[in-house]
């Protein structure tokens, strides 16, 4: 049943179907602002992550079994389409290439900041919009982050602990952003403390942990359709990192890249400018995630059927 919903659900995002309202976190911001009899910062976020958390996997064991299952898997589909992330990757990608086509590095910089935006504590480095080939990696960087947390990092986690596990990391990253917009602090109307600043860390850094595992696991199937021996290579080094998710990811990639895209030392493609080079790996970057997708679907299919 876990392997259908994934199915459905995937169909749904690949058309773009999901329904606005269906992703929409005001809920959230809600429940947290509601929760005043707990004191913010840790035991507020831990408590707003809790019930819901809980509440799903409650709901599910209490109609296991129902209608031929098709309660369950209907909340199965639901609980996968509101944690999928925010926005749409596949419209990220050909914006970003344009720019970069365009000689238009001032545009991709406020891509990539948009991009990573929501998140930027979780950047390793600043920005750098004076050196391209800089620009460049950091772009591939929060592309292929966008693709870890927009789809891979919850059909990990669905896989391995079921819908409440995929909820509860789409919570972390909701957390985390509203926290970043000041949205927490508006609702509330307390200004950011040291508690709250505490909480906010901890959030980070369990959001980090909880995307260590699907960096790895995406870093392996990048190595079956990309560059094998160099990606396994890099891939055992990474057991050891404390590189961040995008900056880790977009090492992969890069890597699996290796084989079909040559680089000099200046950073730039052979036979064209940084510009061109980028938005060829850029363009990329689409099929790449896609081969990635259904490797790890056909993954999930066959411990399924083994088991």
């Amino acid at each position: 049943m876990g392997l259908i919903a994934l199915l459905v659900a995937l169909a749904v995002l690949y058309y773009r179907q999901i329904p606005t309202n269906l992703q929409s976190d005001t809920w959230y911001s809600e429940w947290y602002s509601s929760l005043t009899l707990v004191p913010d910062g840790l035991p507020r976020l831990v408590v707003a992550l809790a019930l819901p958390v809980v509440g799903v996997d409650v709901l599910l064991r209490l109609v296991d079994g129902w209608g031929f299952g098709l309660p369950s898997l209907a909340i199965a589909v639901v609980v996968l389409l509101y944690s999928f992330g925010r926005g749409d990757v596949s419209e990220d990608i050909p914006a970003l290439a344009t720019d970069a086509e365009n000689g238009d590095m001032q545009g991709v910089y406020h891509r990539v900041e948009a991009i990573l935006s929501p998140l930027d504590g979780m950047r390793a480095e600043v920005l750098d919009a004076d050196d391209d080939a800089a620009l460049s990696a950091q772009a591939i960087n929060a592309l292929s982050y966008r693709f870890l947390e927009h789809v891979f990092a919850v059909a990990f986690w669905f896989f391995v602990l079921g819908p409440a596990a995929a909820l509860l990391y789409r919570l972390l990253w909701v957390s985390i952003r509203m926290r970043a917009s000041e949205t927490i602090e508006e609702l509330t109307g307390n200004d950011t403390d040291d508690t709250s600043a505490g909480a906010t860390s901890l959030a980070r850094s369990a959001l980090y942990w909880a995307e260590w595992l699907p960096v790895r696991a995406l870093g392996l199937i990048l190595a079956v359709v990309g560059n094998l021996s160099a990606c396994v290579e890099l891939w055992l080094e990474s057991l050891a990192s404390k590189t961040s998710s995008p900056g880790l990811l977009g090492t992969f990639v890069a890597t699996s890249f290796a084989s079909n895209v040559e680089m000099d030392s200046s950073g730039k493609g052979l036979g064209g400018d940084s510009g061109s080079h980028l938005a060829a790996q850029v363009r990329s970057l689409e099929p790449l995630f896609f081969r990635c997708t259904l490797a790890w679907l056909v993954f999930v299919a066959v411990l399924t059927v083994s088991f």
